[in-house]
């Protein structure tokens, strides 16, 4: 397992391309699988030389959160990667909330607007948004903010709220 993620975690960063190669992995899907891939989250491999832990952390942490992305495809209710991403997303709010909100805003675009699975999984963004501190800095803020701007089903006015946090949270308001 830590081969397999610190191999994605090493190779160049575009998400559609990383849930093509995990599936090209020897993966069998399982709880146990899910739980080795979130312990590599808690419990990173040592970086490439020359790659700082605090940047090495965040892809691996992406990389493992792709690789569970990809379990029990087509599969959502029930499935292994819904659960175990969903944990993440409920978790204790750190940088791997990032990892969980850009995945599962990527698995988000297997489903039509309006199925239940694409409708869960904004609505489980939008409760991690409305949980968010509203005060200091929150580290996954500006990748949960991206993800669920990329669903054209938001209303205009929570669109709006949603773009004018985000332009705040980089000074640009």
């Amino acid at each position: 397992v830590e081969e397999m993620v610190s191999t994605l975690a090493g190779s160049i960063y575009f998400l559609p391309l990383w849930r093509e190669r995990a599936r090209a992995f020897d993966i069998q899907p399982s709880h146990a699988m899910a739980e080795e891939l979130l312990g590599m989250m808690l419990h990173p491999s040592p970086p490439p030389e020359g790659i700082p832990m605090w940047i090495w952390l965040p892809l691996l942490q992406f990389a493992a959160a792709t690789c569970i992305s990809i379990f029990d495809e087509p599969e959502w209710e029930g499935s292994v990667r819904r659960e175990a991403l969903f944990d993440v997303l409920r978790g204790p709010m750190d940088w791997s909330v990032s990892a969980a909100a850009v995945v599962l805003g990527e698995v988000a675009r297997e489903f039509a607007p309006g199925d239940a699975p694409r409708a869960e999984i904004l609505d489980e963004l939008r409760a991690t948004y409305a949980h968010m501190p509203t005060s200091g800095y929150t580290c996954y803020q500006d990748a949960l903010l991206a993800t669920l701007l990329r669903f054209p089903e938001l209303d205009a006015k929570e669109r709006a709220r949603f773009e004018g946090e985000r332009a705040q949270s980089a000074g640009m308001d």
